[in-house]
């Protein structure tokens, strides 16, 4: 993955853009979306970041992380066949478990269960 460069000007527009873009790499790289290692790709401190991001999101970076893996999940349940440890893998959660947990509690149901009443409305 490459650096993310970043200065002292903070917007929300600009730290959107450098997560999404580290995101995207995540899921093409099919590895686990880390705050710590965005911070370090922005050249800054996990501390410094989160104070950042709390301040222009009014959320945790990890809450803005999830919010792009789980709409990226719902778009492959919608789309795809896979299964769902192949889905866990491709938006950036690492395990099938971490997805799953994750995705319960943002959709309060489960993946299966999503994709099941999506295939139920079409």
């Amino acid at each position: 993955m490459q650096h993310i460069p970043c200065d002292s000007s903070y917007s929300r527009r600009r730290i959107e853009r450098a997560a999404e873009h580290y995101l995207q790499e995540c899921f093409r790289l099919r590895t686990a979306a880390r705050v710590t290692e965005f911070a370090e790709r922005l050249g800054l401190t996990r501390p410094h970041v989160s104070e950042v991001v709390i301040g222009l999101f009014g959320k945790p970076l990890r809450a803005v992380f999830l919010d792009r893996q789980i709409q990226r999940a719902e778009e492959l349940l919608a789309s795809t066949t896979y299964p769902i440890r192949e889905i866990a893998v491709r938006c950036a959660f690492g395990t099938e478990r971490t997805f799953f947990r994750a995705f319960r509690a943002y959709r309060k149901t489960s993946p299966a269960a999503y994709r099941a009443d999506l295939t139920k409305c079409q």
